[in-house]
C-alpha cells in the first residue's frame, strides 16, 4: 500500500536551513542566462534566430510518497518499497509549474555523471548525499527520509543555480518530467483518491485535498504532453 508524507503541495518552501547554498561564480563553457541575454538584440534576428532564454527553476521538495517496485523489477533478496520524493519546480522566467517524481538513486546517477564531466568543481562536496544504509528498512523511516529531503533540497539548489550545472543537458533532462514519469505519479495519486473516497469519515483532509489536485494538476499535465506529441509527430 501506497503512502504520502509531505507539506502543502502550493507553498514554497522558505527560509534557512543547514545546508543552504549559494552558488559560486565559474568560469562558464556552456551558455547561461546571463551570456544569452548579453546576445544581439532579437530586433535584429529573424524567427529562426530568437535567443532561447534557458529555464530558470526554483525548487521545493513538497512532499514524499512510498511506492513498490514494478512487478519485473521485483527481488527476492531485498525490499521492494522505495520512497519517491514529490518535487515543485517554478521557472522565475515564465512562472511555469512541473512536478517531478524523483528516487533516491536518481540523484546518486546524476551525481555521479556530474562528477566525471566536471572533475575540477569539487562536485562531492557541493553535491554531498547521505550514504545508503546497511539495512533496506533503514531507506523507508521517517527519520532517514527527513534527513534526506535536506540534502536533496541543498542538490537540487546547486543544480538549479550553479551556472555550469544549469545549463548541462543532464540536469535539464533530470529536471524534466516525461510521459512515463506523469503516468506513474497519475497512478498513484488517483488510487490514493479513489482509497480515501471509500471511507466514510476522512481523517487526513489535507492529504485528501492534496490528492485531488494532484490529480488535477497531473491530469491536465498528461494531456498537454499527449497533445505536443500529437504535434510532434505530425511536422
Amino acid at each position: 500500500m501506497s503512502t504520502s508524507t509531505g507539506q502543502d503541495y502550493t507553498d514554497l518552501e522558505s527560509g534557512d536551513h543547514p545546508l543552504h547554498y549559494q552558488a559560486p561564480i565559474y568560469p562558464s563553457t556552456s551558455p547561461t542566462v546571463d551570456t544569452i541575454n548579453n546576445l544581439p538584440s532579437s530586433d535584429n534576428l529573424d524567427e529562426n534566430q530568437q535567443p532561447i532564454l534557458m529555464p530558470k527553476f526554483t525548487p521545493t521538495i513538497i512532499g514524499t510518497e512510498t511506492r513498490e517496485e514494478e512487478e519485473e523489477n521485483q527481488s527476492i533478496l531485498f525490499d521492494n518499497k522505495f520512497t519517491v520524493y514529490e518535487i515543485k519546480l517554478v521557472n522565475s522566467n515564465t512562472q511555469e509549474v512541473h512536478y517531478l517524481f524523483r528516487r533516491f538513486n536518481e540523484f546518486i546517477t546524476l551525481k555521479n555523471k556530474l562528477l566525471e564531466k566536471y572533475p575540477n568543481l569539487n562536485l562531492d562536496v557541493l553535491l554531498e548525499l547521505p550514504k545508503m544504509g546497511w539495512f533496506w528498512n533503514d531507506k523507508l523511516s521517517k527519520e532517514v527520509i527527513e534527513e534526506r529531503k535536506k540534502y536533496l533540497l541543498n542538490f537540487l539548489n546547486v543544480i538549479t543555480t550553479d551556472p555550469n550545472l544549469a545549463s548541462d543537458e543532464n540536469v535539464l533532462e533530470f529536471l524534466q518530467c516525461d510521459l512515463h514519469m506523469l503516468e506513474k505519479a497519475l497512478s498513484f495519486f488517483r488510487s490514493k483518491l479513489y482509497n480515501y473516497q471509500q471511507r466514510k469519515e476522512i481523517k487526513e483532509k489535507e492529504e485528501f485535498i492534496k490528492s485531488q489536485e494532484m490529480v488535477k494538476v497531473l491530469t491536465r499535465k498528461r494531456s498537454e504532453s499527449l497533445s505536443q506529441m500529437k504535434k510532434d509527430l505530425n511536422k
